[in-house]
């Protein structure tokens, strides 16, 4: 069994060999999550982070932001994107990713990292409640649009 090894920063691309078996997890694609971790070259308040075993191929990545715009809330760290090589779940590296995403957000002086979760997607809870994420002081809404 493999031990969790490195947690670094995302450096190359999504596109390459290296991101082969890890499953995305962001519906707006690749193209989307390339261009964050681009921006983590040159903004220090985006954390892109990619998990490997052994020094091997990307095992799971993790994304997020400092942002502070939504309704009037304190600058807050967001994760927003979180992906694994479905061979490799359970071992323990996306823990890795999501506390040093914590740490790093702390280090940036924000007080508060949040994320959105499918209600019914009980893993996922799991897995952010074990770090002691709970329900925030937003509720989402949404009006599902007809077609014109």
């Amino acid at each position: 069994a493999h031990g969790p090894t490195s947690v670094t920063e995302i450096a190359g691309s999504l596109f390459s060999d290296d991101f082969k078996s890890v499953r995305f997890a962001e519906p707006a694609g690749v193209e989307a999550l390339q261009f964050w971790v681009d921006l983590a070259r040159k903004d220090k308040t985006v954390v892109a982070l990619v998990g490997r075993f052994d020094g091997n191929k990307a095992a799971d990545y993790l994304i997020g932001v400092v942002r502070q715009w939504e309704f009037g809330s304190e600058p807050s760290g967001w994760i927003f994107a979180l992906g694994v090589d479905p061979k490799q779940e359970g071992k323990g590296l996306g823990k890795l990713l999501r506390d040093e995403a914590i740490r790093r957000f702390q280090s940036l002086g924000v007080r508060t990292v949040r994320t959105m979760v499918k209600k019914d997607d009980v893993r996922v809870l799991r897995f952010f409640r074990d770090a002691g994420f709970s329900a925030g002081p937003f509720v989402e809404l949404e009006l599902p649009l007809r077609s014109p």
